[in-house]
């Protein structure tokens, strides 16, 4: 919480500002909007951590405290996953460049790239059904079933699974049919 007193000709004006560090999005179905919110909210994180940190060893010296070392969270992990040079955001661009890149290729590229980072996760086929509920294209002969490309970004706050359905058109500045 910061507050603010500023004086203007005539009038002094107050504000408080508030940074909800745990404001990231979680949902049913996870987007590439969600991504990018989620992705701002570990980058606010790292930098409230590191200012909160640097503030403590900073009083601790000035107060001749021997504070030794702080121990704080600490999501680079999580922000090497999201930014990196092979990084989740890369990759998209990287796909999006292909003539005929898509969405189930960006994220089999993901799951055998990252299968082995801790704070990544290649989640259960999410399987849904289209067509049971006597809809366009239901053939009488039950639903058919769907696997999503899916994965899962064990972020600092919580784990999300993000749906990739739509990602290359949307990356491209286009709208997913």
């Amino acid at each position: 919480v910061a507050a603010k007193k500023e004086k203007s000709s005539h009038k002094e004006e107050r504000f408080v500002g508030l940074l909800d560090i745990f404001g990231f999005e979680k949902f049913e179905v996870n987007s590439l909007e969600q991504l990018c919110i989620n992705y701002a909210n570990e980058k606010l994180q790292a930098q409230f951590i590191e200012a909160l940190v640097a503030s403590q060893r900073a009083e601790y010296e000035a107060e001749g405290i021997g504070g030794g070392s702080i121990d704080f969270p600490d999501n680079s992990m999580q922000l090497r996953l999201l930014e990196g040079k092979i990084g989740v955001l890369s990759l998209l661009d990287e796909e999006c460049s292909l003539p005929k890149g898509s969405d189930e290729q960006y994220v089999e590229k993901m799951h055998d790239i990252f299968g082995e980072v801790e704070c990544y996760a290649k989640p259960p086929p999410k399987k849904f059904s289209r067509g049971s509920s006597g809809g366009g294209g239901s053939s009488g002969r039950g639903s058919q079933v769907v696997d999503e490309p899916q994965f899962c970004v064990r972020h600092f706050a919580d784990t999300v699974v993000y749906t990739a359905t739509g990602w290359i058109e949307k990356n491209k500045g286009g709208m997913p049919a």
